[in-house]
């Protein structure tokens, strides 16, 4: 018999309390062990008399193991990705209290907690906690399940086996026609995405309640990476004057499509860091360098287009644009500018990930990833970062682009079928609290959708 382990960070833990009932029932498992950073979510399930693992507490004490870090490495490799391939996902390394060695005992804790044929959860992958336990439990022959909203089908979260393979429901396989997708393309991605709305930003006298400032400094006490920045009302009045005092500087050439006359290649850049990028774009993450590399090959006449994630507006510095307009045949585009009318109007579109080569498939134009999201296998040209065959990139443009080169069409009822319609996105309560709504995300459906994958699995 093994466990069910999940992992829960304080937003999720209502919905995995629900969730772990519905999977109560699930045999060849003995207990559920909740596994978190966080004091908040330990305190939580401890109240509702579950188990539960606070891993920074086991982390302190955990002594350097060599033999067994190889071994696990070894097992870590056989999922072609090796332990230090994982740490590099990690967005808060740091070489002072967060170093290799906190990550090593952390992997160690992991380690003894994740049996052989163990069925873990997870529903984030762009942290080494959760990208480990994933990547460990598979070499560990279990089940793992990460599920991540994405934006095509809108509003969906797909299942993962880890950053690269889903998990389709052959059972209740979700169905969606490719057609019935393109009209909502015409919806300002603002609104079509829930995840790229705006958000009502939280009042910071009203989440500096006594509970969240006891929950920071608990947290900062027993080293969580994730959350030990601590309470300062005066840090916190400094970020926002500090966010307002930020300039812009992306300054766009190219007022409107109707300025556009030659052909051109369209790049939508990515948010950093997120997931997109340090976990779907493990072994090339610099695009600078990738849009470098698409101007080597283009065909002359040919520019390459470029629009900012609205997100990241007054977040990059001056020497990153710098940088790209440094490029040949770069161009900057207006903001208002739509990305699907840019797709349509371009002759191919390259990215690291995301969801615009998912849109380019939709509206029948050809795309290329330097990335292997979730829904890879539709792309027949995908992984640049790990395969880094320049050649074909420079033969793909020497050649009329046909988009049936470009997709492999019998994938998509594969990825629609890993999908479930629902977007496991935190909303704000009245105390300005982040939860995920559990109407909206019925975790009965999640459980039901675990059961028939693990059926079909196992047989």
């Amino acid at each position: 018999m093994s466990k069910i382990i999940i992992h829960v960070r304080p937003w999720f833990n209502q919905f995995l309390l629900e969730l772990s009932e519905e999977l109560s029932t699930l045999k060849n498992y003995n207990e559920v062990v909740f596994v978190t950073m966080y004091s908040e979510c330990n305190d939580f399930f401890k109240s509702k008399n579950k188990k539960i693992i606070l891993l920074p507490e086991l982390i302190e004490n955990t002594i350097i193991d060599q033999e067994r870090l190889e071994i696990i490495d070894q097992l870590l490799i056989k999922t072609s990705f090796g332990l230090n391939d994982i740490l590099e996902i990690e967005r808060f390394f740091n070489e002072e209290k967060y170093n290799e060695n906190y990550f090593y005992k952390l992997a160690l804790v992991l380690d003894s907690i994740i049996d052989n044929n163990s069925l873990n959860i997870c529903l984030s992958l762009d942290h080494f906690v959760y990208c480990f336990s994933s990547r460990l439990t598979n070499a560990k022959s279990g089940s793992n399940y990460a599920f991540i909203p994405v934006g095509v089908p809108y509003n969906s979260v797909v299942a993962l086996k880890d950053s690269w393979s889903i998990r389709v429901n052959k059972i209740n396989q979700r169905k969606i026609e490719k057609k019935s997708l393109t009209d909502r393309l015409n919806v300002p991605m603002t609104e079509r995405l829930i995840y790229m709305k705006k958000q009502t930003k939280p009042n910071i006298f009203k989440t500096n309640s006594k509970n969240a400032i006891k929950y920071l400094r608990k947290d900062a006490e027993i080293k969580n990476h994730l959350n030990d920045t601590g309470y300062s009302i005066i840090k916190k009045i400094k970020n926002k004057i500090t966010s307002i005092k930020s300039k812009n500087f992306y300054l766009p050439d190219i007022k409107s499509l109707d300025e556009i006359e030659n052909k051109f290649v369209y790049i939508p850049l990515h948010m950093e860091p997120e997931a997109t990028v340090i976990v779907y774009s493990t072994y090339f993450q610099n695009q600078i360098e990738m849009t470098k590399l698409i101007s080597k090959v283009l065909p002359y006449g040919w520019q390459i287009i470029i629009k900012e994630n609205p997100k990241m507006l007054k977040v990059r510095n001056k020497e990153f644009y710098k940088a790209l307009k440094s490029i040949p045949n770069v161009r900057f585009v207006n903001m208002p500018v739509e990305s699907t009318e840019l797709i349509k109007k371009s002759e191919i579109v390259v990215a690291l990930s995301g969801t615009s080569s998912l849109e380019a498939y939709l509206l029948d134009k050809p795309a290329i990833l330097f990335g292997t999201p979730p829904h890879h296998r539709l792309l027949k040209y995908a992984g640049y970062g790990i395969n880094y065959n320049i050649k074909e990139l420079k033969e793909i443009f020497t050649k009329e682009l046909n988009v049936l080169d470009f997709y492999n069409d019998l994938e998509w009822d594969n990825f629609i079928g890993a999908t479930l319609p629902y977007n496991m996105i935190p909303k704000r309560n009245n105390k300005d609290q982040l939860f995920i709504d559990t109407k909206e995300n019925p975790p009965a459906e999640f459980g039901k959708f675990i059961q028939d994958t693990l059926f079909d699995e196992r047989g």
